[in-house]
C-alpha cells in the first residue's frame, strides 16, 4: 500500500491551522469583554466590573469601576465619582475633575453640564463656553444648541459659543423641551401649543399646526393632527393621511409598520411610502424589515416574513470573521501597530505578521 499520498494529506490538514495561526501573534492575550483601538499607545478596555486604560504591553495605567466611566465620545470619557461628573481623555488623564451635578457626553466639541440647578456647556479643556445660567440646554446638532432661558423658560437656539442665533420665543412644554435639535436643516418647535418646523434662520417653513411632529427621515416625517398620526412631506402636506391612532414606525426598506387595532388587541400591518397597506394588519407584533425580512408574531408564534407577507426561514446570522484571520471571531482596525481581536468571546490585541 502506498502511504505517501495519505501522509501528505494529513500533513496538509495539520499545516492549515498552523499557517492561520502564524498570520498573527498575541501581544495581549484575550481577557476583556470590550476593547477599544489603541490611541497614542493607550487603549480603553472593559473587564468584569471595571474599566482600564492599558499600554501596549497590557500594563494597567488607570482603573475605574464600570459604573463610573462611560464609553468614549469625541475622545472624551464621562466619569461619575461620588455623584459628580467629570471627563477623562484617551490616556485616562482627568481633564475635567468631577464637579458637576450632571453632564452629557461631548458632541460638536462641547458637553452640557448642570451645576446649582442651572445648565451651561464646557469645552474639552473644561472651560465654560456657555455660562451656567440656563433653565435647559440640549446637545448641539448642526452647530446649534437648543436652549431655554430664565425666567420665561422660552426656547431658542445658540451657537456652541453661546451666541443667540434664533430668539427665545418658543413654548416650554410640560416634561419636554419646546424645541428639538436641528436635523437636515430643520427643527421642530412648539408655538401656541402646536408644533411646526423652522429653518436655521428661524423662519417657520412648515406652519405650527400639529399636535406632535418628528424629524424628517428622507422626504417624510411622522406628524399627529387631531390626535391621529400620518406622514407629511416638506410642504407640510399629509401624503399619508393622519388616520392612525397608534404611533407608526419609521420606514425601513420602503415599508413601515403600524398597529391598526386597540392596544389590548393589536393588529400590525405594513404600508409603503404612498400609504398603501402592502401586508395586511394581521400580526400581534411586528418589527422593521432588514435585508428583506421582518420578524412578526401571531399570538405566541414568532414568524419571519418577506415583503410579500410570505413566511420564510429565519435569517442566518453572518459571522464577522476576517478572511485574513480565520482563527479569530472578530478583528478590529489596525491602530498603533496592533489590532483588537476576539477569540472564544474575549478580546485581546494581536500583531499581524508579514509573510
Amino acid at each position: 500500500m502506498n502511504y505517501r499520498p495519505v501522509i501528505a494529506l494529513v500533513l496538509l490538514i495539520i499545516s492549515i491551522p498552523l499557517r492561520a495561526q502564524k498570520r498573527f501573534e498575541w501581544i495581549i492575550h484575550p481577557a476583556f469583554e470590550k476593547a477599544d483601538p489603541f490611541v497614542n499607545g493607550v487603549a480603553f478596555v472593559t473587564q468584569g466590573d471595571s474599566v482600564h486604560f492599558i499600554d501596549i504591553t497590557g500594563k494597567r495605567l488607570h482603573s475605574y469601576l464600570k459604573k463610573e466611566a462611560s464609553q468614549f465620545s469625541e475622545d472624551m470619557c464621562l466619569i461619575v465619582v461620588n455623584g459628580k461628573h467629570g471627563f477623562l481623555d484617551r490616556s485616562g488623564n482627568m481633564v475635567v475633575k468631577p464637579q458637576y451635578d450632571y453632564a452629557t457626553n461631548f458632541a460638536e466639541g462641547i458637553a452640557i453640564v448642570l451645576t446649582k440647578d442651572k445648565m451651561g456647556a464646557i469645552d474639552k479643556k473644561g472651560n465654560m463656553v456657555i455660562p451656567a445660567i440656563y433653565f435647559g440646554l440640549l446637545a448641539p446638532a448642526e452647530g446649534l444648541v437648543p436652549a431655554s432661558k430664565y425666567p420665561e423658560k422660552k426656547w431658542g437656539f445658540m451657537d456652541t459659543k453661546g451666541k443667540t442665533v434664533i430668539p427665545f420665543v418658543y413654548d416650554n412644554v410640560k416634561n419636554a423641551p419646546g424645541v428639538n435639535p436641528f436635523k437636515n436643516g430643520l427643527a421642530t418647535v412648539t408655538l401656541q401649543g402646536k408644533m411646526g418646523y423652522i429653518d436655521k434662520t428661524g423662519k417657520m417653513v412648515i406652519a405650527n399646526k400639529f399636535d406632535q411632529a418628528d424629524d424628517f427621515e428622507g422626504d417624510l416625517a411622522k406628524a399627529s393632527y387631531k390626535g391621529k398620526w400620518g406622514f407629511i412631506d416638506k410642504t407640510g402636506k399629509f401624503v399619508i393621511p393622519a388616520i392612525y391612532e397608534s404611533y407608526p414606525a419609521g420606514f425601513s426598506e420602503g415599508l413601515a409598520h403600524v398597529n391598526t387595532g386597540p392596544w389590548d388587541h393589536p393588529q400590525f400591518g405594513y404600508f409603503d411610502t404612498t400609504g398603501k397597506m402592502i401586508i395586511p394588519a394581521r400580526y400581534t407584533w411586528a418589527d422593521s424589515f432588514h435585508d428583506g425580512v421582518a420578524m412578526v408574531k401571531q399570538g405566541d408564534q414568532t414568524l419571519y416574513i418577506n415583503k410579500a407577507g410570505e413566511v420564510v426561514s429565519a435569517p442566518a446570522v453572518t459571522p464577522k470573521h476576517d478572511a485574513a484571520f480565520p482563527a479569530l471571531e472578530e478583528v478590529g482596525e489596525l491602530s498603533d501597530g496592533l489590532r483588537a481581536a476576539r477569540k472564544n468571546g474575549l478580546w485581546g490585541y494581536m500583531k499581524p505578521r508579514i509573510n
